[in-house]
């Protein structure tokens, strides 16, 4: 059993991660207070394999960036976690806790805490520093003595359990677009759970145009990047993990592509799955299809090639429900001037196209980046954003159980790791699909499906996390949101399920 009551054979690897992210953030807050008790934290983002930090001092309107000596730091985190010590659960009353949040100007967990209603509630203590956390720490703190600090841009990556002369490869196309994500919570006032609340109550309507002009920029800036390419570079490849709404950004770049007089032709890589009964089979003898074998590839480079050259192409049809691939009775063909837009999760995967140029290809990862954080020490993880939009859209469109995808969100996490983010650092664009306002249009739906069941097993734990998650984010009314807008894929009312 772990320190909270889990077994750890049935522990899901995922929520597993998050507990520890909280934890080495405490520590690591600890430990910065030995060197410079002024001195605190923001938790930025998951990044490079660990949690990416800015180390910062409060001042009376603001805060400043400081420069650690991570050595030093490196060496603090060990004293502490090989002390033999232990974090504890202390329970404060309401004024303790608004006393200790103003002593140490965490403003964003008291813009937070301050609009709830509670008499007592529970901080987590190591050594002198106390902090508050949504969701659960460990308490035994042994395993956490290998953390290795590693400088990069404005703060540090910090890496639990990585050798220490382990190749760092940090991605600077990922972290140029978590940055951009970062400056559209600056352009919409959001910054933290906190001022989202603040700013769903004075301007709902304003927050979410604002939120979607600014997808609406970058997607043109993406148009134009298309159109400076022609003639030559016709083909376009869009990839994601699951629920990260390719579906709707291939559609949007269509219509802006077509506003500016450029045709295109969407080819899903999904209609080119072979027969179900040709598909890989993962170690339980069940179909995976998220395999790149399911990918019939030698057609989908032949057709490719002859629509190139201006031939007639009765391209494929894939029918989920016989499991059958099926050709359409009616031919395409395409101009020199028309962009074929292939859309999959394998997109980006370089034996895809194996008998096509690249200089060809403009290729884009699309993922739900999102810079929206709990408060400045607990982020919200990206994924659990995107398994919030797949329980929605699934219950909605395919009839799944609120407990079939949460059971089943493990596996194709593993999936994704295997066939999907090894290869997004091939993307020339990352284009990101989250939306600032997003949690609090998901709020409603996702919460009346998680507690519409009861779950057991890798299924509980994630429920438990995200309804801990959600029981902090205020609703915002659906009636508010564009019908072209991402989240529409997932709640419902997109104008392309007309």
């Amino acid at each position: 059993m772990t320190q909270n009551g889990y077994d750890s054979d049935s522990f899901s690897i995922f929520n597993r991660q998050y507990q520890r992210e909280r934890t080495l953030t405490l520590i690591l807050l600890a430990a910065l207070r030995r060197i410079a008790p002024d001195y605190d934290l923001i938790v930025n983002h998951h990044f490079a394999s660990g949690l990416f930090c800015t180390p910062i001092r409060n001042i009376e309107h603001g805060v400043e960036r400081v420069q650690v000596d991570l050595a030093r730091l490196e060496k603090e985190v060990r004293a502490l976690t090989t002390a033999g010590i232990a974090i504890e659960p202390v329970t404060r009353t309401r004024t303790q806790v608004f006393e200790l949040l103003e002593r140490e100007r965490w403003s964003s967990t008291l813009r937070l805490l301050s609009k709830r209603n509670f008499q007592t509630i529970q901080l987590w203590r190591l050594e002198k520093t106390e902090a508050w956390f949504y969701d659960k720490v460990d308490i035994a703190i042994g395993s956490y003595e290998q953390v290795t600090l590693k400088p990069f841009a404005n703060g540090f990556v910090a890496l639990l359990n990585v050798p220490p002369d382990a190749p760092f490869q940090p991605s600077q196309k990922l972290f140029e677009a978590l940055q951009m994500a970062e400056v559209w919570g600056v352009r919409a006032r959001v910054y933290d759970l906190g001022t989202l609340q603040e700013e769903i109550e004075k301007d709902p309507v304003g927050l979410i145009l604002t939120s979607e002009a600014m997808h609406n920029l970058y997607l043109s800036d993406i148009a134009r990047m298309v159109a400076a390419g022609l003639p030559e570079r016709r083909i376009i490849l869009i990839a994601g993990p699951s629920s990260s709404g390719k579906t709707t950004f291939s559609r949007r770049l269509q219509i802006i592509l077509r506003a500016m007089a450029i045709p295109s032709v969407p080819i899903p890589l999904d209609d080119y799955f072979v027969d179900r009964q040709f598909c890989p089979k993962d170690e339980h003898g069940k179909y995976d299809f998220e395999h790149f074998d399911c990918i019939h590839r030698t057609r989908l480079n032949a057709d490719v090639q002859r629509l190139l050259r201006g031939e007639a192409v009765h391209l494929p049809k894939f029918d989920f429900i016989q499991g059958k691939s099926l050709v359409r009775d009616y031919p395409t063909q395409i101009n020199q001037h028309t962009v074929l837009i292939l859309e999959g999760i394998h997109a980006l995967n370089p034996d895809l196209l194996t008998e096509i140029d690249t200089k060809n290809v403009l290729k884009i990862f699309v993922s739900a980046l999102t810079n929206l954080n709990i408060d400045r020490h607990s982020r919200i993880p990206t994924s659990d954003m995107r398994l919030l939009r797949r329980l929605v859209r699934d219950h909605r469109t395919r009839g799944h159980s609120p407990n079939s995808t949460l059971s089943l969100w493990d596996s194709v996490r593993r999936g994704e790791n295997r066939w999907i983010f090894p290869f997004q650092q091939e993307a020339d664009v990352f284009f990101n699909s989250a939306l600032v306002y997003e949690i609090a249009a998901l709020k409603s739906d996702a919460e009346r499906l998680l507690y519409s069941e009861h779950h057991t097993g890798n299924a509980f734990e994630h429920y438990e996390r995200l309804i801990a998650m959600l029981d902090w984010v205020k609703p915002v009314h659906s009636k508010y949101i564009p019908y072209d807008s991402v989240i529409r894929e997932f709640i419902g009312g997109s104008v392309w399920e007309v």
